[in-house]
């Protein structure tokens, strides 16, 4: 008997219970602890009860509110499908909210309760994007309450749900390797590979661009368990007739047909594979009429090769007898592009004979392996031999070659191109399609072509001249050497070239004065004097060619330099760098003075070249000024010396030579400190001028070694600082 709240309960019970182990009753609040053995072990053991809880202070595990949880979805969720959740309990309860909920695997969205209820309430989660698994939702015991009994609480619920958020994806390969053109009769089979196995992919689903399934076969799915409904093959084979550069595409664009188990349809970008093709038999443009050592052409849209074992006959027209059978492999050749194909006849075709050329299929071949579909009429290519072409001369304006040594500037102004045409087998309507002058160096960029509208017009006789005004020739680039190349057609086609293969240096850039140097004058000496030679010497940047030259000279300061002739590039021999130079002297004469400072060209005038150009005749630019500094004066004072006085008279005593003897000098023009020597008797001595006079002494010594009843001459000799000298004696 149990006693609670003043109400005695009996019931009758049989359980095995131990010492320390807690009894629940069903009410849900209502225990007992058994602390003990006590009574008789009769059919059971009896315990003796220690306490109840009947202040509803515990609830009894796994009994309480009760929860389910369900869910919207009876199979595996897919991809951009939400999950809604719903929550029930057994009564309205408090204290449920989204924070209750444990997710593992998606994400929570909105937690609502129904229509108000307090016991269902609904979450939406939305599965992880390209994923598969299971989403794991639980709900905690006691996570709710009792709306009516605060005490009791809610069970615990779960909740598992699996997704598949991966979209199928598609892979295309092909049999053939990335680098291989297909060829027509060439097939390709496709392997579509999908991420997992789906169903809706059949045939109808397929694009192909330039090309179609193969007559007989169909798609093919896999057999192989690892690959069922993921693994496909189509047989394909490309359009006919496409040019190279061409591509067969096959592709499966996202279709929501396709699905994988989930559901998933397969709606990525369209997978997509393309396969170089080329169908077409290859395409050549042939030459036309020609002259007679010209060689056949044949002019491919595409690269081809050549196959020796092929055939190639020239025939005659008029008789289709067999003329020539070309040697393949010794007589044709193929370009650097592979699209150029060049026959040689190997002889000379005869003027006015009308040929035809038959070329058997397979001769040539494209870069896929396709067939030159070949020539097996007398009408496919046939062509005239001819015979015309024109000469082209570069003249002045009275019709004077003048390409010997180059254009100049002079020259360039009134040049004209000149020709004559040769058409002695008589072709028709023979005009100039093409005046091309052609740079000899390379570089095309200096190329320069004749304007149509000023090409010259002309019968077309044999013998017939024609001519290219200088205000029709287009503006040639200085320095560049050309030839001339003209290209002439005539009715029926005909085609012809000719011109000037002689290259011409078109140089209309005048010779560049770059430097002048003069000469020092000879060491010790304070400037120029009289009979020295002051050479100048102009350097140009570029060689030099004299003709008549020798009137030509410089002026400075009113003194005419004059060409040397014997050096520089007036000299026969001249080297390379001499060649660039001209030397001009002047002789210092008496009283002639320049000062440093004067020294200089004032203006072009002064430079007066006769006869001096570049090597194709252009004259050398003399304008501006140009300063050359002189390391030192020019001074074409002469000294003299006037009175010389020896103080023992002209007659020397006894007496007088018993002591020194003095000679004075007087002079003019000479600085002081010059020395002034005096010789007597062989012997010479010195002195310095002062103020335009010098005292010499001569030792009374040197005066009685002197012979009684001789007499004696003396020399005086003395210079400026320039050097120039004076004597007397």
């Amino acid at each position: 008997m149990v006693n609670i709240g003043g109400t005695d309960y009996q019931e009758e019970v049989s359980f095995t219970a131990s010492n320390g182990d807690r009894v629940y009753f069903a009410d849900g609040f209502v225990k007992i602890d058994i602390t003990g053995d006590d009574g008789l072990l009769e059919a059971g053991a009896f315990k003796r009860i220690e306490s109840t809880d009947i202040d509803n202070s515990e609830s009894t595990p796994g009994l309480g509110i009760g929860l389910s949880i369900t869910d919207d979805k009876s199979n595996t969720a897919k991809v951009g499908e939400v999950i809604t959740y719903t929550f029930t309990f057994d009564e309205a309860v408090t204290d449920f909210d989204i924070n209750d909920i444990t997710v593992t695997g998606g994400t929570k969205g909105t937690f609502t309760s129904v229509n108000g209820s307090e016991s269902v309430y609904t979450l939406e989660l939305t599965p992880p994007a390209n994923s598969k698994g299971i989403i794991s939702l639980t709900v905690a015991v006691d996570a709710a309450t009792s709306k009516v009994n605060t005490a009791l609480k809610s069970v615990a619920a779960s909740n598992n749900q699996s997704f598949d958020t991966q979209a199928p994806t598609l892979i295309i390969s092909d049999d053939k390797a990335d680098a291989l053109t297909l060829k027509t009769g060439d097939t390709i089979t496709y392997t579509f590979t999908f991420s997992e196995a789906v169903t809706g992919f059949d045939k109808s689903v397929i694009n192909i661009s330039n090309g179609a399934i193969k007559t007989g076969t169909d798609l093919i799915a896999s057999t192989t368990p690892a690959d069922a409904g993921k693994v496909y093959t189509l047989t394909v084979v490309p359009s006919s007739d496409l040019d190279v550069g061409s591509n067969l595409t096959v592709s499966v664009s996202a279709n929501p047909a396709i699905t994988d188990s989930a559901g998933n349809a397969y709606s990525t970008a369209a997978a997509n594979n393309e396969q170089a093709i080329d169908t077409k038999a290859p395409v050549a443009a042939l030459s036309g009429n020609m002259a007679p050592n010209e060689n056949l052409t044949m002019t491919f849209l595409e690269a081809v090769t050549i196959n020796t074992a092929g055939s190639i006959v020239i025939y005659d027209k008029a008789n289709s007898d067999t003329l020539i059978t070309i040697d393949i492999a010794n007589q044709v050749s193929l370009d650097s592009t592979n699209k150029i194909i060049t026959i040689n006849p190997g002889s000379d075709l005869i003027v006015n004979k009308n040929y035809y050329v038959k070329i058997d299929a397979g001769t040539f071949k494209d870069t896929a392996g396709n067939n030159y579909e070949g020539i097996d009429s007398n009408s496919g290519w046939g062509f005239l031999v001819y015979s015309f072409t024109t000469t082209a001369q570069w003249v002045d304006a009275s019709g004077n070659s003048v390409s010997d040594n180059g254009i100049n500037a002079s020259e360039f102004s009134t040049l004209a191109i000149q020709g004559t045409l040769t058409n002695s087998s008589g072709a028709t309507g023979v005009v100039i399609s093409a005046i091309t002058f052609k740079a000899t160096s390379g570089t095309t960029a200096n190329d320069r072509v004749v304007e149509t509208s000023n090409l010259p017009t002309f019968a077309s006789a044999n013998g017939t001249e024609w001519t290219l005004a200088n205000s029709k020739i287009p503006a040639l680039v200085s320095g560049e050497t050309y030839t001339i190349e003209i290209n002439l057609s005539s009715t029926g086609g005909g085609t012809s070239t000719g011109g000037n293969t002689t290259p011409v240096l078109i140089d209309t850039a005048a010779p560049i004065i770059t430097s002048w140097a003069v000469n020092s004058p000879t060491d010790g000496q304070s400037g120029f004097k009289v009979g020295d030679v002051i050479e100048l010497t102009m350097t140009t940047n570029e060689a030099l060619s004299l003709s008549n030259a020798t009137s030509s000279k410089v002026t400075i300061g009113n003194k005419e330099f004059t060409l040397d002739t014997r050096k520089g590039a007036a000299k026969a021999g001249a080297s390379v760098d001499e060649l660039k130079q001209l030397f001009f002297t002047y002789t210092v004469k008496v009283d002639d003075s320049v000062s440093k400072a004067d020294f200089e060209i004032t203006n072009a005038s002064a430079i007066a070249l006769t006869g001096v150009t570049d090597a194709v005749g252009n004259m050398v630019a003399t304008t501006g000024t140009y300063p050359i500094e002189l390391d030192r004066n020019v001074d074409g004072v002469v000294p003299t010396i006037g009175d010389i006085t020896l103080n023992w008279g002209d007659i020397l005593n006894a007496i007088e030579d018993n002591s020194n003897g003095t000679v004075t000098v007087a002079t003019t023009g000479v600085e002081n400190n010059q020395e002034v020597s005096l010789v007597i008797n062989q012997k010479t001595y010195t002195g310095t001028v002062t103020n335009n006079s010098a005292t010499i002494t001569v030792a009374a010594t040197d005066l009685q070694a002197l012979t009684h009843g001789q007499t004696y001459s003396y020399k005086v000799n003395i210079k400026n600082t320039a050097g120039n000298p004076a004597i007397k004696k």
